[in-house]
This record gives structure tokens, C-alpha cells and sequence, in this order.
């Protein structure tokens, strides 16, 4: 950090370090919340996490864009809140989830593992979107 302070003049170092943006442009934070880059891509902001459900309906028209569905899934207790990034959990519930480009939609009954992030943007009308998702094999246990 203490190069990027020299590069800078100091009223714009000053105004940076009291806005926070010194510690977001040098790279410390939550590393959650701050964009990474793989390959010259920016990846997307927010939280990821791996999850299981039942798949209950498939939406008829795509929502957004994006197709829908609705998963009946497994409790999330490292689910974390998008704004403060504190640990909430989420019980087991029936949700609305859009699918990002490329994915193909389940069949109704079937069950899932799949990966969502949550980062607050708009997904069909959705701060989160499903960017992973598999067939578990017959017979796996619900959780």
C-alpha cells in the first residue's frame, strides 16, 4: 500500500484513504466482496455456495432472460449476508432460482447439487443466480 500512496499526489492519497479506497484498489478486504480476475476476465463480486434441492417446477417462459426454477433445497448454514457478510444460515425451503446463459433446466422431481452466487445483481429480477448445476445420482440421500 505504501506504493501506491508514493504514486499518488497526497491531497488525492488523503481523500482515497479516508474514503476507503486504498485498502478495495491495493487488494485487502473481504476478498468476497472484491472482484478477482482470472485470466484478464473479471470474475463477479459476491459469495458462492454449493447446495442440493429438489426440483419442483421449471418456468414456462424465461424470466428476464434468464429460465427459471423453483428448488426445494437443503438448510445453508454458511449462507452470509450479502451486505454485512456476517454468517445468517438459511433453512430449507422452496425458492425461485434463474439459471445463467448456457445451463439447461432439470426435469421436475429431479434432484440437484448446484453452485449459486449471490451478488446482488439483477438476474432476471434476482440478486442471485444458479452458475452450476448437476443431476445427483439416484439414490443420493436428501440431506
Amino acid at each position: 500500500m505504501t506504493g501506491l500512496l508514493r504514486c499518488a499526489p497526497a491531497p488525492l492519497a488523503l481523500v482515497c484513504l479516508l474514503c476507503g479506497f486504498l485498502p478495495a484498489a491495493a487488494g485487502c478486504g473481504d476478498a468476497d466482496r472484491n472482484a478477482a480476475t482470472d485470466g484478464g476476465v473479471e470474475a463477479p463480486v459476491g459469495h458462492r455456495y454449493a447446495m442440493a434441492g429438489e426440483v419442483l417446477s421449471v418456468a414456462e417462459e424465461p424470466i428476464g432472460g434468464l429460465p427459471r426454477l423453483t428448488i426445494h433445497h437443503d438448510p445453508v448454514p454458511e449462507f452470509r449476508d450479502l451486505e454485512t457478510g456476517e454468517v445468517v444460515g438459511m433453512p430449507a425451503m422452496s425458492m425461485p432460482f434463474p439459471l445463467a446463459a448456457g445451463l439447461n433446466a432439470p426435469a421436475v422431481g429431479e434432484r440437484v447439487s448446484f453452485t449459486l452466487l449471490v451478488d446482488g445483481g439483477d438476474h432476471g429480477g434476482l440478486p442471485y443466480v444458479i452458475v452450476e448445476l448437476a443431476p445427483e445420482p439416484k439414490g443420493s440421500p436428501a440431506s
